[in-house]
């Protein structure tokens, strides 16, 4: 993700805020993706079911054989439905990112760690 000088304006630094983004996910808007650093690219199965027209087509997207055990910040293990590769964008740039499916409460609709 690339930021400019004018994207911090109303930044006070030094800062720890975390960061929360919008972009476009298989074409859709999606909000609320929190960016840090984890190294792994989180969509919650919420999201991923209002991305597509349904959510049988949602679902029917994700590898299972891709299923990936993940540790959360309470270092509780959750089992991911697989992986999906998505097209994002983040103006200028287009990319496709593997997101691991989470069936999980969350105030977030994705976590993506800044590899866009």
């Amino acid at each position: 993700m690339m930021f400019s000088e004018a994207d911090a304006y109303t930044v006070y630094f030094p800062h720890s805020d975390t960061l929360i983004v919008t972009m476009h996910v298989n074409n859709y808007r999606v909000c609320r993706i929190l960016v840090d650093n984890s190294s792994v690219n989180i969509l919650h199965g919420g999201a991923l079911d209002r991305i597509e027209d349904t959510p049988e087509v949602a679902r029917a997207m994700i590898n299972p054989q891709t299923q990936s055990n993940l540790y959360g910040f309470d270092r509780n293990e959750t089992q991911s439905l697989g992986n999906d590769s998505l097209p994002d964008r983040v103006d200028p740039y287009n990319v496709t990112a593997e997101f691991f499916v989470m069936d999980v409460e969350s105030p977030h609709n994705a976590v993506d760690f800044g590899s866009i």
